[in-house]
């Protein structure tokens, strides 16, 4: 008999795609490439994501690992500052997450960063349904 179910956030209840989030928040970047490797596919990101890093912590190492001049840097805090608006909501897992709460228990588990899933939390209500919500940092 199943009495739980666990959600994640990133490509379960919401699309999680690096290069269409940078584009969104940067329209016109050159560096759009340069963000992805350094800052999504990075080891900057998974520290951001387990709390042991903050976001200007992020942004400097970013300058000094990766060369980022100021204007990188400024467009890497834009990024990581908008992450959590540009993260699009799969309606059909919305459905079924608020279903499934009238019946089991609900439980979300995701790597994310507390800050920005306080914004995210905050703009999609829904998800107070969940019994505990458990993030990475």
């Amino acid at each position: 008999m199943i009495k739980n179910v666990i959600f994640d956030i990133g490509n379960v209840l919401f699309k999680y795609e690096p290069a269409t989030i940078i584009s969104n928040i940067l329209p016109k970047t050159k560096n759009a490439y340069k963000h992805q490797k350094h800052l999504f596919d990075g080891p900057i990101w998974a520290e951001l994501e387990a709390g042991r890093i903050d976001q200007d912590q992020a942004v400097e190492l970013l300058q000094t690992d990766y060369n980022y001049t100021d204007s990188e840097k400024h467009e890497a805090a834009k990024i990581i500052k908008n992450f959590s608006t540009q993260l699009p909501l799969i309606e059909d897992m919305k459905v079924l997450f608020e279903d499934l709460s009238e019946s089991y228990n609900v439980y979300i588990i995701s790597n994310f960063q507390h800050d920005l899933f306080t914004e995210l939390l905050a703009s999609n209500t829904f998800l107070s349904k969940a019994k505990r919500i458990v993030i990475s940092s």
